[in-house]
């Protein structure tokens, strides 16, 4: 008993460690392996563990490239599990597949979108550890697990921000070329997008639909846009799954903007994905372990259905009730070197975590303090604008039953060409002080990965017939509004910010309302 006692303060402590760790680096898989029940680690990809992983991974997909598409353990079948283009001209990658009346069973499953996008980490998680699962069959190493890119560290900036040695070398199964060409040149990530790697205002976060909707914005789809062109994409990409170049300056209605990773439809085909969504899972399970984390529940995700097919090692098909997922998810047989996955303890603090998130409910809206039309479009680098606030309101709404409150903004943004930039949102941002993510008047990033091709593909053809898409933004501004006494304020004055302003597309704010929750 007494061991049992010891063994089960020792993982706390490991969790409460791992809670406010943002990334360790590099260190050595002697000192950052874990002794826990689970069977495989997966280790940042500039480690020995990490390298050992890379090349059975490359040795797996040596095969899976040369399988046919219609294999289901193919790179090719996998890649378009996540997304493919509705048509592809002469596609000598797979014959068979000329256009959507020809997916295939569990092709075109990602989800992103309003609702639905509770699904977004769950069905990431169990994608990337089926294709975890084959990987460790073909590659015949039984100890595999996924490396994850370190990105977001904060220890050992350089190495951890430069794209591994091994995913960049020509002529192996694990390089590809239709990436922003600097990162395959060994260069550090840089420019705009180190701003959106920043995890603290993450962190912050208490609701898993809000958590789930701000990660996607950043680092996800952040990391999504620079891998296949950059910042801001403005040059020809050859996307060898649409068959054509690819940029962010042609015509509106042009197929795709980059090169793999940043094109829903082809982002599962580039081996990187698989890196970068094992570092958006570990940053999920950090948060999870947090104090600020919640659980994903069963109501969350029979709220918004969605499927959940994938396939074994042995080429037969699994699919998950909503049960089942949460089953899964929550009890992983791996962990990262730096974060455990704790096995579910059956406290009064797990208990408050499995609470719905607030956000998912038929009256997330109905406590409105405002709510304004802007229609202002953003055609240079920086826009700004005031909303009118109701202050009293405000009060009261916070006041209402004492329980606490979340103070959300919710800024609706439309768009014909889908923008490939980081724009960053502050509200009553001083004059003259510098722009900071981690500071009291930052709300959030916008990013658009994805955002026009999920309103076309799922969201019901919602686009405008003038070929306009449309997408909200959530921003928990809880703190900020106490540290800044905004609510005290006769407006709320708007800044948003694309520091790289170039290629950005125009984007239109349509309206701005803030809400009580």
């Amino acid at each position: 008993m007494k061991l049992r006692i010891l063994q089960v303060l020792a993982l706390a402590l490991i969790i409460a460690g791992s809670s406010c760790n943002n990334g360790t680096g590099n260190k050595s898989d002697k000192d950052s392996a874990l002794t826990t029940k689970h069977k495989y680690m997966r280790y940042n990809a500039n480690s020995p563990g990490g390298q050992k992983a890379l090349a059975a991974m490359q040795k797996a997909l040596d095969s899976m490239r040369k399988m046919d598409c219609s294999n289901v353990l193919s790179l090719y079948y996998q890649g378009a599990m996540h997304w493919i283009p509705d048509t592809i001209n002469n596609n000598t990658l797979c014959p068979s597949y000329a256009n959507k009346s020809q997916l295939k069973k569990a092709w075109d499953n990602c989800t992103h979108v309003p609702g639905i996008e509770i699904n977004f980490l769950a069905w990431h998680r169990l994608y990337i550890w089926h294709f975890e699962e084959i990987v460790r069959k073909l590659s015949g190493d039984a100890d595999f697990a996924l490396p994850y890119w370190g990105y977001t560290d904060t220890t050992n900036l350089f190495a951890n921000r430069v794209m591994n040695e091994m995913m960049r070398k020509e002529g192996s199964s694990l390089f590809e070329k239709s990436r922003f060409q600097p990162l395959n040149e060994g260069k550090p990530i840089s420019g705009a997008i180190v701003k959106a790697l920043d995890l603290k205002p993450l962190m912050r976060l208490k609701d898993v639909y809000l958590f789930t909707k701000t990660i996607d914005n950043a680092p996800h789809g952040a990391m999504h846009n620079y891998i296949g062109g950059g910042n801001a994409n403005t040059y020809d990409i050859f996307n060898p799954i649409y068959n054509c170049n690819c940029n962010n300056t042609g015509p509106a209605n042009d197929t795709c903007n980059g090169g793999l990773m940043a094109n829903v439809p082809s982002a599962g085909f580039d081996p990187i994905f698989y890196l970068h969504h094992s570092n958006i899972d570990r940053i999920w399970q950090q948060w999870t372990n947090s104090p600020n984390g919640k659980l994903v529940t069963v109501d969350d995700l029979k709220a918004y259905p969605w499927g959940y097919t994938f396939f074994n090692p042995d080429g037969s098909e699994k699919d998950y009730t909503a049960e089942e997922v949460i089953a899964a998810i929550y009890n992983v047989d791996y962990e990262y070197d730096d974060t455990p996955t704790p096995a579910e303890a059956k406290d009064d603090a797990t208990k408050a975590k499995k609470q719905p998130s607030l956000f998912l409910s038929a009256k997330k809206f109905a406590d409105t303090v405002v709510s304004q039309k802007i229609n202002k479009v953003m055609t240079d680098n920086t826009i700004s604008f005031s909303v009118k606030n109701d202050a009293p309101k405000l009060q009261t709404l916070l006041k209402k039953d004492n329980s606490p409150k979340n103070t959300i903004i919710v800024m609706k943004v439309s768009f014909t060409r889908e923008p490939k930039g980081i724009y960053q949102v502050y509200i009553n941002q001083p004059k003259g002080q510098a722009l900071n993510p981690d500071g009291d008047y930052f709300a959030g990033f916008m990013t658009f990965f994805g955002a026009k091709h999920h309103a076309q593909h799922i969201q019901g053809n919602t686009l405008s017939a003038t070929g306009r898409a449309e997408k909200v933004f959530l921003f928990e501004m809880t703190d900020q509004f106490n540290t800044t006494n905004a609510a005290q304020k006769g407006t709320y004055e708007v800044s948003i910010v694309n520091e790289e302003g170039k290629g950005a597309a125009a984007i239109t704010v349509e309206s701005v309302s803030v809400i009580v929750k």
